[in-house]
């Protein structure tokens, strides 16, 4: 085999026969030397093994505080949805109060309505006498019967409406969530 070497080196020109030792003096020195070469510019093992210890570490302890994020997250979750719960059911029972405002009221306008019908009833069971006198004589004398106002309708409105109300107060009060 270093016949064939020989014979290849004689085919070469000096100047390149110092060229191709020049070569081979590098490749040899770069295969002694660049071990320890790497090992200064890149970690060894032991340094890689130590990193990624340390990582696993660091890892370990934010998946710890990714966890204990997610607890907070939950707690404060139930706060907001605490408050949402406890501010709706202020809103529900302030409805449910203005309702029966309103029920008070209309109760208050039907028995009014039903006095008047009975006040106006006993009116029109006496009619009214009209006296026509003229010249200080009475000239005529005439029975007109007083007008009547029927509430009855108006009545059964109302109490439509106020059971409409006492119904939905109803609902809402069972549907309301406990504190």
């Amino acid at each position: 085999m270093l016949q064939y070497v020989s014979d290849i080196l004689k085919n070469f020109t000096p100047g390149q026969r110092v060229f191709v030792l020049v070569l081979i003096l590098f490749s040899i020195i770069a295969v002694t030397v660049g071990p320890g070469l790497s090992d200064s510019f890149f970690p060894g093992k032991e340094d890689l093994i130590k990193s990624i210890s340390e990582q696993k570490e660091r890892i370990g302890e934010l998946e710890k505080e990714i966890i204990d994020l997610k607890g907070q997250k939950s707690k404060n979750a139930d706060e907001c949805e605490g408050r949402v719960r406890s501010e709706s059911i202020a809103c529900t029972d302030a409805i449910i109060r203005r309702e029966r405002q309103i029920l008070e009221m209309l109760a208050i306008l039907k028995n009014n309505m039903e006095a008047e019908d009975r006040i106006l009833l006993s009116y029109t069971q006496d009619q009214m006498v009209i006296i026509d006198t003229t010249e200080g004589e009475v000239q005529k004398h005439q029975s007109i019967p007083m007008p009547t106002k029927d509430n009855s309708q108006s009545i059964d409105q109302i109490s439509m409406i106020m059971g409409e109300i006492g119904g939905h107060i109803h609902i809402m009060e069972s549907q309301k969530t406990p504190e």
